[in-house]
């Protein structure tokens, strides 16, 4: 970057060609763990009544809905707890085969 500076290249110029291509790679990575987070966080919320309108379907407000029904008809909680669940968990496992793909590591680069 000091090299680029002393060349009198401008900021937008250093940060495309210098900087973006060495945290590429790790930004991408740090995108793709985020979604098992922002599921989470949704469904959590439509769980809460805070999320998604009663008319839209989210497997957190289905889980909501289905607690009055559970000693009659627990698979109405049961099966989008499990859908949820396995949608996160292969949301994780795609973004470890991601950065195992790109070359990073969970702790950092190369790792």
């Amino acid at each position: 970057m000091q090299a680029a500076q002393a060349r009198g290249e401008r900021q937008g110029t250093i940060l495309w060609h210098e900087i973006l291509p060495n945290v590429r790679d790790t930004l991408a990575v740090q995108g793709a763990m985020q979604w098992s987070w922002i599921l989470l966080g949704v469904s959590s919320l439509s769980f809460l009544g805070l999320g998604v309108a009663p008319p839209a379907s989210d497997w957190g407000l289905m889980i909501a809905d289905g607690r009055g029904v559970m000693q009659s008809a627990p698979w109405a909680v049961l099966w989008p707890m499990v859908m949820l669940s396995s949608l996160i968990v292969g949301v994780n496992l795609a973004a470890d085969a991601f950065a195992k793909a790109l070359g990073v590591g969970r702790m950092g680069l190369g790792t």
